[in-house]
């Protein structure tokens, strides 16, 4: 069963030349200038037990404030995993699995308070991740 083994939520994610992560000022607390208003973020999920050469995955990933979980502001729907590569096959089917990351922009924050977002894989919540958010920007 895939399980989640990091999770950040960041300013911004970007990719270098090699292929690597690069993780733009991880964030413990959304600051937008005013709420209500808009905010964007960047999420970094790592996933293990998620072999794609075993079968077809997706991944879902919801996100809303905490009296809001009926209608979500994002709701990526399910993204197929294929193509995906998961690691050295010298690696045991367990240990394989995925680094990745997704850009959410200008999403609007109807208030201040927790929002959460939940990562399910192959339909199996793995995963909720709260965040609070405050208005004023950060000093």
């Amino acid at each position: 069963m895939p399980k989640i083994t990091t999770f950040v939520y960041a300013e911004e994610i970007s990719n270098t030349r090699d292929n690597k992560l690069n993780i733009v000022n991880p964030l413990n607390v959304f600051r937008p200038a005013f709420v209500p208003g808009m905010f964007s973020f960047s999420v970094v999920i790592g996933i293990i037990g998620l072999d794609v050469t075993q079968g077809k995955h997706t991944l879902r990933i919801k996100f809303y404030g905490e009296d809001q979980k009926e209608t979500p502001l994002i709701d990526t729907g399910y993204v197929p995993l294929e193509d995906v590569p998961t690691g050295p096959l010298s690696l045991p089917s367990e240990l394989r699995g995925m680094m990745g990351s997704m850009d959410f922009r200008n999403v609007v924050m109807k208030s201040e308070g927790v929002y959460i977002t939940e990562v399910f894989v192959d339909g199996d919540l793995l995963g909720e991740f709260p965040i609070h958010v405050l208005a004023g920007e950060s000093v």
